[in-house]
């Protein structure tokens, strides 16, 4: 492959990774609106919901950027593959182009890599605030049911599930 053809394909995945920007910025958004949320001391219905529609947003974003991350991975391996190395990232690259041809992709990656970390982060703190409002909400529950079942204990008439007592006088 000649060295011109390498260098267009790295300014494909340079694109790409430019054009992944924009979907993750989204996303960012979106995780912040729900961290903002999760929060909150407790959950009304209206949160909820707004939740579920976040993570509906989500997912429609994130299966958008897997179908552009296929894209990108067939030119990714095609590259790989054509210079020798096991995968496509800076560090390999440096090593068999010159410098100068991979500026591009260094600010594509330099923009999408902190973002990334912040969406990861965020997320974490997400689910972390989500585990414990669902143990809270799991203990709630369990003295719920601890209340029906000590209110149905004071509700049964004792009386009406034995037998009736009969004196029988043996003197007769």
């Amino acid at each position: 492959m000649s060295e011109n053809n390498r260098f267009k394909m790295v300014q494909v995945i340079s694109k790409g990774y430019r054009d992944l920007i924009p979907g993750y910025t989204e996303m960012k958004k979106l995780t912040q609106v729900q961290l903002e949320i999760c929060k909150q001391e407790s959950l009304q219905d209206n949160d909820i919901e707004k939740l579920t529609a976040l993570l509906e947003k989500r997912q429609k974003l994130i299966e958008a950027i897997e179908e552009k991350n296929k894209a990108l991975n067939n030119v990714k391996g095609k590259l790989a593959k054509e210079l020798g190395i096991t995968e496509v990232n800076l560090t390999n690259l440096k090593q068999v182009m010159p410098i100068g041809e991979l500026g591009e992709f260094s600010e594509a990656i330099a923009k999408l890599g902190p973002l990334l970390a912040e969406i990861n982060e965020m997320d974490k703190l997400n689910q972390q605030l989500m585990s414990e409002k669902m143990g809270k909400i799991k203990g709630e529950l369990q003295n719920i049911q601890n209340g029906k079942r000590a209110y149905k204990g004071y509700q049964q008439n004792p009386y009406k599930k034995q037998p009736v007592a009969r004196f029988i006088d043996k003197k007769k």
